[in-house]
């Protein structure tokens, strides 16, 4: 099972991103939140496989949070989830394993738990 958390700061599109996400059987989403503040206190709680981030968010951009979340979370993997196609490059910054441009499909998630099922088991990485 990939634990999965989501960080939007639109609740339609949060609330679509669940139900996409939530339809793969792989997945279970640990925590949802539009407050990307109140994701950041909840992560080492929730320690996910994955994190599916917006980057354009008031209190705290996407790239932002990713760089606190590889601090506080390493085997935490980034996705970001957006409209913007010109944030890309920062991604690469943040070590980001994905770069989705909404609207997000049931097929970019699926390529998602693709990448992960090729990425070793925590312990090989860190053993």
């Amino acid at each position: 099972m990939i634990h999965a958390v989501i960080v939007e700061d639109e609740k339609p599109i949060l609330d679509l991103m669940k139900v996409i996400i939530g339809r793969n059987p792989r997945f279970t989403i640990t925590g949802a939140f539009t407050n990307p503040l109140e994701a950041l206190e909840r992560i080492p709680e929730l320690r996910p496989d994955v994190a599916f981030l917006d980057v354009d968010m008031p209190k705290m951009n996407g790239h932002e949070l990713a760089r606190r979340i590889n601090k506080l979370s390493e085997q935490t993997k980034i996705v970001f989830t957006t409209a913007y196609k010109q944030y890309e490059l920062e991604a690469f910054e943040v070590d980001a394993m994905d770069y989705i441009l909404k609207p997000v499909t049931p097929a970019m998630i699926e390529r998602v738990m693709l990448c992960l099922d090729e990425l070793p088991p925590l312990c090989d990485q860190v053993g």
